[in-house]
């Protein structure tokens, strides 16, 4: 047998590759052993998010030098870094946002190491959402706090990972990060779930009727509960609620619109619960509004279809001007339009607003968006001024506080009233002055104010400072109005 014979520097070669291999797979080699490692990234004990105090982190490292660890802390929608100390002095205007740090580890010859980042954030109530007489407020640690009637009905315990919250007007149903869904409030009006637990996993979005619920699966289905005179039963067109994509509610029935244009419907016939008459029509729609009793749909070239009771759903008179057509915005009765070179089209009962009066066609022009309360409309202009018409009890008239409407960002409506926030962050209501509309009482509160919620008879405001002002409730006002528990208390780690 012959023997291969290697020259001596292959052999001192082999020898080395062999060697620098076994230290390698080891791990023991000098450069990773004493490579700077980032262990541990907190807040100091007692930190708060508030407006001029410090949010101060303690960062733990190996083979580092802690003087030249790099600190980098951002705010949520700001692009630049706002410190590169191991503290940040937060402003009033970023209390409500998101804050990270990230220390990356570096040692004394200045090798960088690995990174922790650590997002932070206040928390209080980030949204809230309201019923006929309840609300219910979701924090940013995905817990809720409810109050007023019907808030009684359900087990807090349940309402942990909260996503997002919807409410009929007697019962609310909330989507927790795992898809699952919690239900509570009347039982015979969609407070109770029960029957349908099982199918209710993989939720991406809940809609509802006056007294019923349907809830989008990840897959396109469709899950109803609650009365079936009300929608709350869909089994007759089950087998077409298939990549559902949007689903719009009338008092009584639902429309819901596929992914290739086409609709199905069920509930009441009388509240547009049978499209049979237009379900030629209704091809390419792609956006879907609803009155109480009617249903209105945009089709992708502009035009609008429309069914059920006639005195709100007939738009023959207009039909010639329903034309690029790009959103439509319901009250109880009547729709508004808004085309694409921002004028307006109205039609339905006119004690709703469906007939604008002629003295305001030519000031709704240039209208960016239109809000409704149950019989009154507000426009809003690209200038930040606001056009209002219908019942005046309901908002329908602005007079008294026309001078005050400038510069006007969004608006928020109860049953009976209007609640317009401003550039400055002030607030301008109007309406049913005996209830909602009147917000004196609290004007002095109502600044910095960032979003307004309602429910039928009152408003709730969060402020930029997190604290939460409400007014109104005529009914049932004590209950409303309380807003303990509310306050922001405490930091929640989001990473």
């Amino acid at each position: 047998m012959s023997h291969l014979i290697f020259p001596p520097s292959i052999k001192i070669l082999t020898l080395y590759f062999f060697t620098s291999c076994l230290l390698i797979a080891c791990g023991s080699s000098d450069e990773s052993s004493d490579a700077p490692i980032m262990t541990s990234l907190d807040l100091i004990p007692e930190s708060e998010i508030k407006a001029g105090e410090n949010l101060v982190v303690n960062a733990d490292c190996r083979n580092c030098d802690s003087t030249k660890i790099r600190y980098e802390w951002k705010v949520q929608g700001v692009e630049e870094i706002v410190s590169n100390e191991d503290y940040y002095q937060i402003p009033a205007k970023h209390v409500l946002k998101e804050i990270s740090i990230t220390a990356t580890a570096i040692d004394g010859a200045g090798y960088e190491g690995n990174s922790i980042t650590r997002i932070y954030a206040l928390n209080r109530i980030k949204e809230i959402v309201g019923g006929s007489s309840s609300y219910a407020a979701i924090k940013t640690d995905g817990t809720v706090v409810t109050w007023g009637a019907y808030s009684y009905r359900v087990n807090i315990s349940q309402l942990t990972n909260i996503q997002s919250i919807i409410a009929t007007g007697f019962a609310y149903a909330a989507i927790k990060t795992d898809g699952s869904v919690v239900t509570w409030g009347d039982p015979e009006l969609g407070g109770d779930s029960s029957a349908v637990s099982n199918r209710l996993k993989g939720v991406k979005a809940i809609y509802t009727t006056v007294r019923a619920f349907a809830a989008i699966k990840a897959d396109g289905s469709v899950v109803t509960w609650g009365p079936s005179s009300s929608g709350g039963n869909s089994s007759e067109v089950a087998a077409q609620l298939t990549d559902v994509r949007f689903i719009s509610g009338s008092d009584l029935a639902f429309a819901a619109l596929r992914g290739d244009g086409s609709v199905v419907t069920w509930g009441d016939p009388e509240y547009g619960g049978d499209s049979s008459e237009v379900i030629d029509q209704l091809t390419d729609v792609r956006a879907i509004s609803a009155t109480a009793q009617a249903f209105a749909a945009i089709k992708a070239d502009g035009s609008v279809v429309t069914w059920g009771a006639s005195h709100a759903a007939d738009s023959s008179e207009v039909q010639d001007l329903l034309v690029d057509v790009q959103s439509i915005v319901a009250n109880y009765g009547a729709f508004a339009a808004i085309k694409l070179d921002g004028s307006v089209v109205t039609w339905g009962d006119a004690y709703y607003g469906g007939h604008h009066l002629r003295a305001i066609t030519d000031q709704l022009v240039n209208i960016k968006s239109i809000s409704a309360t149950n019989a009154a409309f507000a426009a809003i202009k690209s200038d930040g001024s606001v056009v209002t018409w219908g019942r005046p009890h309901d908002g329908g008239n602005s007079s008294e506080v026309a001078d005050k409407l400038i510069n006007v960002q969004s608006i928020s409506t109860a049953y009976n009233a209007f609640a317009a926030i401003r550039g400055d962050g002030s607030v301008v209501t109007w309406g049913y002055t005996s209830a909602n509309g009147n917000s004196s009482e609290v004007v002095d509160q109502l600044t910095d104010v960032e979003s307004i919620s309602a429910n039928w008879r009152s408003f709730a405001a969060i402020k930029s400072d997190g604290s939460v002002v409400t007014w109104g409730g005529y009914y049932n006002a004590n209950s409303l109005q309380d807003t303990s528990g509310l306050q922001p208390s405490g930091i929640v780690t989001l990473k």
